[in-house]
């Protein structure tokens, strides 16, 4: 069975799943790559690469297979890592993407204006790798 990896900081909406099985079909099986936190924002480039080879790289080449499909988001120095690794280039690397509606509205007691953003799963779009 093909399996479909979430290798992201948060959960996927109802609406995302949905849109895994339509996209990619029903006989698909979505696991969870293990959580790889906040990438140090004092790590250097090969630290960051170093650090994404032996965790997420790794992780994959041991629980997947080629045209498994990655959802992978996250930090730009950790994606671009996980794209150019010739280890993994025979998987779908995907990531989601979404459409943003403001929502403004005027707190009665104070005067000020909030501003809440509501996101929406549009679709899946692959990388190029």
């Amino acid at each position: 069975m093909r399996k479909f990896v979430v290798a992201m900081a948060h959960d996927l909406s109802e609406e995302q799943k949905k849109d895994i099985f339509k996209t990619f079909g029903e006989e698909i099986e979505i696991i969870q790559a293990p959580k790889i936190g906040v990438i140090d924002p004092h790590f250097t480039t090969s630290q960051v690469n170093e650090y994404v080879e032996n965790n997420l790289i790794s992780w994959l080449i041991e629980n997947t297979a080629p045209n498994d499909i990655v959802l992978l988001q996250g930090e730009p120095c950790m994606v671009s890592c996980v794209l150019h690794s010739k280890k993994i280039n025979d998987r779908v690397i995907v990531h989601a993407t979404t459409e943003r509606r403001a929502q403004e509205e005027i707190d009665k007691k104070t005067g000020e204006t909030i501003k809440k953003s509501v996101f929406s799963h549009v679709q899946f779009r692959e990388y190029k790798h």
